[in-house]
Order: C-alpha cells, then structure tokens, then sequence
C-alpha cells in the first residue's frame, strides 16, 4: 500500500475548545503581548480548515490519484507574512476593541546588533530572511483545496480564543460577525 502526506505548513484558525496548543500561543502573543516589538520575519501559515479539508479531499479521491504523494498545505503566497503584516491585521480588527497588539516596528539591523547579546534576539534573528517558497500547485489542482485568507483565519483565531476564554475580554470587546 502506498501512503498520502499531508505537510501544513505552521496551522493557525479558529479554536474548537480552550484546549489550545502550541500555535496558538502566536496569536495569543499578538492579543496579550509581553512587548510592543515585532519583527519581519516571514511566518507560513495555513487554516485549520484547510488542512481538515485536505485530509478528507485526499481521503476521497481514488487512491491512484494521491497515493506516494506529499501535499503542502499553505496559503503560499499572500500566506508567508511577515509578524509585522500580521500584527497590523490583527490591530485593525482587535486594537479598537482594547487590545494592545504590538506596535513597535523593529529594523532588522537592530536585531542583528541584539542577536550579539541575547539570546532570544538570536532566534529571531535566525527567522528574518526572504519569504520561503512553498508550492501548493498540487493541493489546489488534485486536492480542489480552496484557500481561506489569511486575515480571515488570524481574525477567526483572535476571535474564537476570546469566546472560548483562551484570551480574556476586554470591555470593549465586541463578538465577531
């Protein structure tokens, strides 16, 4: 027997329960940050809709359709943002509602001179390059995957984090639409 992969890439969107796990602590990061800086680091990413609707296209499909194959599941292109990017969506739909996302632009010369002295600074700096090119052709052509933007999914997140009690509410916070 032959065997499909599916490869997402970092897996981000609306939570199920308050149960969370590891991704989900970058969105938690940018609602309740322990600093205002942010970076240019490229982050892929990819909805958990997404990576669900693979699975179970692949599983659909006639097995000498994806058997030995590997799927990347990402949002390639608009889907490699930088942090940076990605904090302005999430301060466009959550500041208004009190939430302190991180505003303060850091130049990567600077983490360069930071990565010298800490260690943190190190692995962030090891994070800032070119975006990484990451080819889907195979999931949207065999897989008929249809990808959510990617402001749609860090919204969903911030949001259903905040509904499952994952992020506390703010007084100004008002449930998505």
């Amino acid at each position: 027997f032959a065997f499909t992969a599916i490869n997402p890439s970092i897996v981000l969107g609306p939570v199920a329960s308050s149960n969370v796990g590891s991704s989900t602590e970058f969105i938690k990061m940018m609602l309740i940050p322990k600093h205002r800086l942010n970076v240019s680091s490229h982050i892929p990413i990819v909805d958990i809709r997404n990576v669900v609707e693979a699975h179970v296209n692949a599983a659909k499909l006639p097995k000498e359709a994806t058997a030995g194959k590997r799927f990347i599941i990402h949002h390639s292109g608009e889907g490699d943002l930088t942090h940076h990017e990605m904090t302005k969506i999430m301060a466009k739909e959550f500041g208004p509602m009190g939430y302190k996302v991180p505003d303060i632009y850091v130049p990567d010369a600077v983490w360069w001179v930071f990565s010298f002295c800490f260690k943190v600074a190190q692995r962030v700096y090891r994070g800032i390059g070119p975006k990484r090119l990451l080819l889907n052709k195979e999931s949207r052509e065999i897989l008929k995957i249809s990808y959510i933007p990617v402001e749609k999914t860090l919204v969903d997140a911030g949001h259903s984090m905040i509904d499952y009690g994952v992020i506390p509410k703010t007084q100004g916070y008002k449930k998505a639409e």
